[in-house]
């Protein structure tokens, strides 16, 4: 098999709408990875008539992470530190990977939270998470204004 077919059939999936997401959100939180306390196993990659196949999209492993939480955008907590669990999805989670906070969507579940979004909080910037909240009217423009401007 060559290399083009099998570029041309590894195809990423394109990650959810921000408001199909917000209506699954019990909490969206600005935070960044504080501290990622274990990783689940490794998926077996499967062999499939020749190719290596581990799914429609390569699949890490579930993960344990600590947020420290900067900002609550939707939803209610107090809490400044957040133990939630990355699913099997396409990315990893690092401490210290990126100092700037982004936006997770959370949705509780009987574990705890767990982190919702195909590619988590990499797949959209916060101005599209904040345009799409104030469109909604899940925010203030006050705390809008306060999240955009220079610290």
């Amino acid at each position: 098999m060559s290399a083009a077919v099998l570029e041309s059939e590894i195809v990423a999936l394109p990650p959810e709408p921000i408001k199909d997401l917000l209506h699954q959100a019990d909490l969206v939180v600005l935070a960044t990875v504080a501290e990622v306390s274990d990783d689940g196993p490794r998926l077996p990659v499967r062999q499939d008539h020749g190719v290596l196949n581990a799914g429609p999209i390569p699949a890490e492993p579930s993960q344990s992470v600590t947020l420290s939480v900067d900002r609550v955008l939707h939803g209610r907590t107090s809490e400044t530190s957040l133990r939630v669990r990355k699913p099997v999805a396409p990315y990893l989670l690092r401490t210290g990977d990126r100092q700037e906070a982004r936006a997770y969507f959370l949705t509780s579940r009987d574990s705890g939270l767990l982190i919702l979004g195909l590619y988590g909080p990499g797949g959209y910037g916060i101005d599209e998470v904040l345009a799409e909240l104030a469109a909604g009217k899940r925010v203030s423009r006050r705390l809008l204004n306060r999240i955009r401007r220079p610290r």
